[in-house]
């Protein structure tokens, strides 16, 4: 999934007895399924509902998390500071390391 589509995503998106999320805000404005495994069933069953959002991932007002790219890269950055041989990498090039792994 896209960063965007992960922390856009509500509650009412994603079924546990199908084990998928269903992406309504794509990229390219096509309704998408994706299959959700045990790891990632189990981010979602111990994220804690707002009270007055239906988003997934929120903030403490309960509104979207808009600075998930800055925190990562901020993390990523870092890593390379520490650890010399860490190569520093974004978000989204985790989409293009599981399609990798998954073929």
């Amino acid at each position: 999934m896209r960063q965007d589509e992960i922390v856009q995503l509500d509650w009412s998106c994603i079924s546990f007895t199908r084990r998928v999320a269903t992406i309504h805000k794509t990229k390219g404005s096509k309704l998408r399924t994706v299959p959700l495994n045990d790891a990632a069933l189990a981010i979602w069953e111990r994220q804690p509902k707002a009270p007055k959002s239906q988003i997934v991932f929120w903030t403490g007002d309960g509104a979207t998390i808009g600075w998930v790219s800055n925190v990562f890269a901020k993390w990523s950055r870092k890593l390379s500071q520490r650890k010399p041989d860490f190569v520093r990498f974004g978000f989204h090039d985790l989409r293009h390391l599981f399609v990798v792994r998954y073929l």
